[in-house]
């Protein structure tokens, strides 16, 4: 978070991530179903 370059590539993921861009979407879905997949355990 302290990192410019960091701030600037998670601001432009989320921007993606609002606009539906299919592959940020896919991303996030892989991370919700591991994080899931984590809470069952």
């Amino acid at each position: 978070d302290s990192e410019p370059e960091f701030k600037q590539r998670a601001y432009e993921c989320v921007v993606k991530l609002q606009a539906f861009d299919p592959d940020i979407i896919h991303a996030w879905k892989l991370i919700c179903d591991v994080s899931r997949q984590g809470l069952i355990k």
